[in-house]
């Protein structure tokens, strides 16, 4: 896989990481990595009213980093690790240094002839 980022990928990341700049949508992810919970649940778990807590599933739901199922009048909520996963990949694949040829510790002309 290229270590490079496209755009269409940069325009997702850049969702994903606006839903993700939210610290209850943070809290209720980190409930999530031990397995499914119930809104109330999450709700009680991450100190916020049932409302808020709603809405942020919501939000994490459209995102597609959650996802959830019914059982019985219960509404279970669960991690879509496939998509974290690619959230995770995409940050990591721009921190990673950009094959330009160079090698380390060289530094490239600027086109005015300075030294970059």
């Amino acid at each position: 896989m290229s270590s490079t980022i496209l755009r269409d990928e940069a325009i997702q990341l850049a969702s994903d990481l606006a839903v993700l700049a939210e610290p209850h949508r943070l809290l209720v992810l980190g409930e999530l990595r031990a397995g499914h919970r119930t809104a109330g649940s999450l709700a009680r778990a991450t100190d916020m009213a049932p409302s808020l807590a709603s809405h942020h599933l919501a939000v994490l739901l459209r995102a597609d980093l959650v996802s959830r199922w019914r059982e019985g009048s219960f509404v279970y909520y669960t991690l879509n690790r496939q998509r974290i996963g690619e959230v995770q990949q995409a940050l990591s694949r721009l921190a990673k240094p950009a094959a330009t040829g160079r090698t380390k510790g060289t530094r490239a002309a600027m086109p005015d002839g300075e030294v970059g």
